[in-house]
């Protein structure tokens, strides 16, 4: 009985995960040594200059891509179909001393696991550049690297770009995606289906497709095809997080909106209210929270985001992930590592400044 019930979600979830692996970059890229994938090939034709060869693979892994995603939607609503019933849930308590014990060695040791990487990346962060080698440990130990970052203008200017990028793109999501999302809950219209498809789908093609796809758009100024340079410039980087990030704000506004009763607007609307005042007034408040949980998933990818980067940067609009491969090749471990530091410092901080600006408007 429960491993049918199940089997609809364990095959979406993996769908998931082999759509994400489908389209993995960061790991091939940096830890990969010679195996080739198809999203590594992409950027390697593309800096061949065999532009042809990479807008096919392009095309490849993109259409692959959304047929994941058609199929794990499917899966997704035979799910739902599939649970739709009553009765309740019922935890069951573990009485044998031995699994207990059994369990919480088990639960400490993904802890640690867990944990430990996160360690291992603050203590090389005092290591001294040029000096750990074939040590299990560090030799030598410094603050000169984090001296060095807040000092020297050119090593900070990664972490400004990051910030700044990341709160342009941020924005802008907040903007469409409510939109979107106030559309798709609340109106009927001939589109909503394909507006649907369009929210989701940039969660579904792989961000070396859609960076390439920008930088193809891009890449010059054409009044007659709408087409702009900027490529090279700081707005290109800000645009890919965008797109990359609109199925996160969208989907949590949505759920936000679909648990508010439609016809509070119709009321508000009744009693001679404005559009204007009902969204201030009713919409708003019920969509702030998939608007404040939507947003920090956004800021804390876009600022550490490496994919989308990685085709597009140039050296004067780097973030601190194209920073951090730079420093790694230059084998200087230490400051690689305190600016991961100040990465996950910068998305402690954002979450913690998103809490704080939900509870102050509750």
């Amino acid at each position: 009985m429960t491993l049918p019930l199940l089997m609809p979600a364990v095959a979406g979830s993996a769908l998931l995960v082999f759509m994400n692996a489908l389209g993995s970059f960061s790991a091939p890229y940096v830890f990969g040594g010679g195996l080739r994938v198809l999203s590594t090939q992409i950027l390697a034709s593309k800096t061949n200059g065999a532009l042809g060869l990479a807008y096919v693979e392009t095309t490849v892994l993109a259409l692959s891509a959304v047929a994941g995603l058609v199929l794990f939607r499917w899966l997704d609503r035979k799910r739902k179909y599939t649970l739709a019933s009553k009765g309740g849930r019922k935890r069951r308590t573990i009485r044998s001393r031995r699994i207990q014990v059994v369990t919480s060695v088990a639960a400490a040791i993904i802890v640690i696991a867990l944990v430990l990487p996160h360690l291992m990346v603050v203590l090389v962060s005092f290591a001294r550049d040029g000096v750990w080698t074939t040590q299990v440990l560090p030799p030598e130990y410094t603050f000169e690297n984090y001296r060095r970052l807040f000092s020297e203008s050119e090593l900070w200017r990664p972490i400004t770009n990051s910030v700044s990028m990341a709160l342009v793109a941020t924005a802008g999501n907040l903007v469409i995606c409510f939109l979107a999302a106030y559309l798709i809950v609340f109106r009927k219209f001939a589109g909503r289906g394909l507006l649907e498809l369009l929210v989701a789908l940039p969660w579904a093609i792989p961000a070396t497709a859609i960076a390439l796809g920008l930088a193809a758009t891009f890449n010059r100024n054409d009044l007659f095809s709408g087409r702009i340079l900027l490529v090279g410039t700081f707005w290109i980087l800000p645009l890919a997080y965008f797109i990359r990030d609109i199925p996160l704000v969208a989907s949590a506004v949505e759920g936000s909106l679909r648990q508010m009763d439609a016809s509070l607007e119709d009321a508000a609307r009744g009693l001679g209210a404005s559009w204007l005042l009902t969204m201030r007034r009713i919409i708003l408040p019920a969509a702030r929270p998939g608007l404040v949980a939507g947003g920090l998933l956004a800021a804390v990818t876009a600022v550490g985001e490496f994919v989308a980067s990685v085709v597009l940067y140039t050296h004067a609009n780097r973030p601190i992930s194209m920073e951090i491969l730079a420093q790694l090749r230059a084998l200087a471990f230490g400051t690689a590592a305190a600016y991961s530091v100040l990465l996950i410092l910068l998305v402690l901080l954002m979450t913690l400044a998103a809490r704080s600006f939900e509870e102050r408007l509750a």
